[in-house]
């Protein structure tokens, strides 16, 4: 049963566990990149700055809700903010985080930008060839 196996994997009742601190890094690593500081996220989330620290620091869950909003805010694909170790539980290691970030970033892209980017990488691919 693969709730079975999640839960084996944490205790769900009681942050900090390894699955909360993992995903509260990749959740600050996510609010570095986009240049916001825990505040400035804090605002955008209707949350309170104390909020944000506790998920950075792995001490509290995030709900469903809030990962959509982190995504959004933070223009990084659901599949991110969930720890690499547990994606095979999950069943999500279909994909690596890069590629599935790469796809998301390009589907905002207008034809001509799609197109120059596909140029672009396939230059990149023949040089490391």
């Amino acid at each position: 049963m693969v709730l079975g196996k999640i839960l084996d994997l944490f205790d769900p009742g009681r942050p900090p566990n390894t699955f909360t601190e993992l995903m509260g890094e990749l959740i600050k690593q996510a609010r570095i990149d986009s240049g916001f500081n825990q505040r400035e996220l804090a605002e955008k989330m209707y949350m309170r700055q104390a909020s944000i620290s506790d998920i950075e620091n792995g001490k509290r869950w995030v709900n469903a809700g809030e990962l959509v909003a982190f995504s959004a805010i933070l223009d990084k694909p659901i599949l991110y903010f969930v720890p690499e170790k547990y994606r095979r539980v999950f069943r999500l290691d279909y994909t690596d985080p890069e590629l599935n970030e790469l796809l998301h970033l390009a589907k905002r892209l207008d034809k001509d930008d799609l197109n120059r980017l596909i140029i672009q990488t396939k230059a990149l691919a023949r040089k490391q060839k």
